[in-house]
């Protein structure tokens, strides 16, 4: 039991709640809380993934954010563009 609690303890976003017996199975589990990142979290993570495709686009690092956002909304409506399409995350 300690193996799992070892493992989940190093696991982002997850929390220990508790042990629970399950009757059917004669067996005490550990069971965990999932926590939502905040609003303020996902913008910090979607502003460095953005920093990120737009230096490995144009290859090289921007002046500012400003320019990062200028560069996504100028191309929103190509239908293929790296910013902001969600297969570029997983480096296909």
């Amino acid at each position: 039991m300690n193996d799992v609690l070892e493992v989940m303890d190093s696991a982002v976003n997850v929390e220990f709640k508790e042990f629970t017996y399950f009757k059917e199975e004669d067996v005490e589990l550990a069971t965990f809380k999932i926590i939502e990142p905040s609003a303020e979290d996902w913008n910090k993570r979607a502003r460095k993934q953005n920093i990120k495709m737009y230096i490995e686009i144009n290859k090289r690092i921007p002046k500012d954010y400003q320019e990062v956002l200028t560069w996504i909304y100028s191309s929103e409506k190509e239908e293929n563009h790296l910013a902001g399409n969600e297969m570029a995350l997983f480096n296909l």
